[in-house]
């Protein structure tokens, strides 16, 4: 009799049961793995290098994400400064994950802590090109911490400009504008490689600065934001660089040697990197 009665309630809470089952079951199918684990975020790297013999003349820090280390672009940079000032002593290091944004950085902490282990001459800070382009708070809110952190150990705090995958202008300009209203915020200057980037893609098409996904850049792209940062910081053309770049090929695997006395296209990417850090703020 009581099971009789009882039979009613137990159907509808067995039909609510399965009708919940499935909802989840579905929520879980249309989340990705990593969001569904909570898949913990990788923590940042250092990577250091030195040249020359005694204390380092010249210490530059990086702080960034894949942008900057997928062909290492302050290794490069070194090789390039290296090349036109072989009597300096250089100390570089690069903070660095991948998709690493500033928020990401201060919340790692390795970034800051690397920031007052030195007093550096320059400090380049790279904020993630999602937030250059659209995501606007992140990059204005904590741009100044690390502004702060750089100018108490005496060093040069520099905004650097991304660059964007857009084949028009509206996604630069975007990116330029919103690097430019950061950098007069905190007041600091900028490495233009984003500007750098269209002027290249505008009158040298054909110079393969992009990776094969078309978001990386390729081993010369690098060579070009190289030869930016070089410009910028030194006021010069990085003109006449000498240097062989081993890389190994995406595409093949082949390791190959990129030679910029013997390359045209470098030598067309170091006076590119100059028209542009010339015309810019």
């Amino acid at each position: 009799m009581i099971m009789n009665k009882l039979r009613p309630v137990l159907t509808a809470c067995l039909g609510l049961s399965f009708v919940l089952s499935f909802i989840l079951a579905f929520f879980l199918a249309a989340v990705p793995p990593a969001a569904a684990q909570n898949q913990v975020r990788q923590p940042a790297f250092v990577k250091i290098e030195t040249s020359g013999e005694g204390t380092p003349t010249t210490k530059i820090l990086f702080i960034g994400q894949s942008i900057l280390f997928s062909y290492n672009t302050p290794h490069i940079f070194h090789m390039v400064a290296s090349s036109k000032r072989p009597r300096e002593n250089y100390l570089i290091e690069m903070v660095a994950q991948g998709g690493y944004s500033l928020k990401d950085h201060y919340e790692d902490g390795t970034a800051l802590k690397e920031i007052r282990r030195e007093r550096w001459n320059y400090v380049i800070i790279q904020e993630s090109t999602m937030n250059q382009i659209i995501n606007y708070p992140p990059y204005e809110k904590f741009a100044p911490f690390f502004d702060a952190e750089a100018r108490k150990v005496g060093a040069i705090p520099i905004q650097f400009e991304c660059y964007d995958e857009s084949t028009t202008d509206d996604a630069h300009s975007r990116m330029h504008k919103e690097v430019m209203k950061v950098a007069n915020l905190v007041h600091e200057p900028v490495i233009p490689v984003g500007s750098a980037w269209r002027y290249v893609t505008k009158y040298h098409p054909t110079i393969p600065i992009f990776g094969p996904d078309y978001h990386h850049p390729s081993v010369i792209g690098t060579y070009l934001m190289a030869c930016v940062i070089y410009s910028k910081l030194y006021k010069e053309p990085c003109t006449g660089v000498s240097i062989q770049l081993e890389y190994r090929d995406p595409t093949t695997g082949k390791t190959l040697i990129l030679d910029t006395r013997a390359n045209q296209q470098s030598k067309l990417l170091e006076n590119a990197a100059w028209a542009v850090v010339k015309a810019s703020p």
